[in-house]
């Protein structure tokens, strides 16, 4: 038997029978130039492939996804890819996302010594999902929205998003060299200036959350939020914001992150219902 690796990109997986695109999925789209692929081939039959990619904010750990396709697996193919890419496509500190159920693809991650290091849940909720609990002391909030303040105090937010930000991917952190302004014009992108709130407390912002442009048109994802205490005044901020928004959107999506504590105020607005979440594993050289 002939086995061959084919060096490859994204646009040629897309061509391959048994590959679909929803599988790389992931938190973010993966951009076709910063991504590498190699297909395995055996006696001239695709087998399976495996991808690595950066994110352009994270340039220091690779993602990789590896799929052998049904009729092929538990013979070592899986194996044979993996190390292929970790010699000739994928270098250095590696990062891989998968369903929480996927028994069989964490064990292989194990197998590597890959570690996970948190967990992440989207939901989707509707009004009848809020929860009747009401916050009924602290002090009340300012619900003021984005597109209300000036170009500077915007600034002054998305600097504070960053250092939040840095904080919660820490094991994954953005590339020093990112300017100000590609961290803005990324944040800002699909950004929903007239549904994204802050509160104004003591002249400054103390809390805020960023609403972003879903793929349906009733519903706006939730990406951002957090504040200088997480308190009963934010609670309330969230539960406030949350009902505006039920004005304009039927739904309201949320990715729930382990190491995003922030989100945990968001939890008692909402009736969480069981949901498959994703476990993030990563290795490092």
């Amino acid at each position: 038997m002939k086995l061959d690796f084919i060096n490859s990109n994204l646009e040629q997986l897309k061509k391959l029978e048994g590959f679909d695109i929803l599988e790389l999925n992931y938190s973010k789209p993966i951009d076709e130039k910063l991504s590498k692929a190699v297909i395995l081939r055996e006696d001239n039959i695709y087998k399976g492939f495996g991808i690595a990619w950066y994110e352009k904010l994270h340039p220091f750990r690779q993602n990789i996804y590896i799929k052998v396709f049904k009729p092929y697996r538990k013979r070592g193919l899986g194996t044979r890819i993996f190390n292929y890419m970790t010699t000739n496509i994928a270098m250095g500190n590696l990062r891989c996302e998968i369903d929480a159920g996927n028994i069989e693809a964490i064990n292989f991650l194990k197998k590597f010594e890959f570690f996970m290091i948190k967990k992440k849940a989207k939901y989707k909720f509707s009004t009848e999902d809020l929860s009747t609990v009401f916050i009924p002391y602290g002090d009340e909030p300012k619900l003021m929205k984005i597109s209300e303040l000036t170009e500077e105090s915007r600034d002054v937010l998305y600097s504070m998003l960053l250092i939040d930000y840095n904080r919660i991917n820490k094991s994954n952190p953005t590339d020093i060299s990112l300017s100000f302004e590609n961290w803005k014009a990324n944040i800002t992108k699909d950004l929903l200036y007239w549904d994204s709130f802050f509160d104004f407390r003591e002249g400054s912002i103390y809390s805020y959350l960023l609403s972003y442009k879903s793929k349906e048109r009733d519903t706006v994802l939730l990406k951002y939020t957090s504040a200088t205490r997480r308190d009963m005044r934010y609670g309330k901020f969230l539960a406030q914001a949350c009902r505006n928004l039920f004005r304009n959107y039927k739904y309201i999506e949320i990715e729930f992150d382990s190491k995003d504590l922030s989100k945990d105020e968001l939890k008692k607005i909402f009736k969480l219902k069981k949901k498959n979440s994703k476990h993030i594993y990563i290795k490092n050289y």
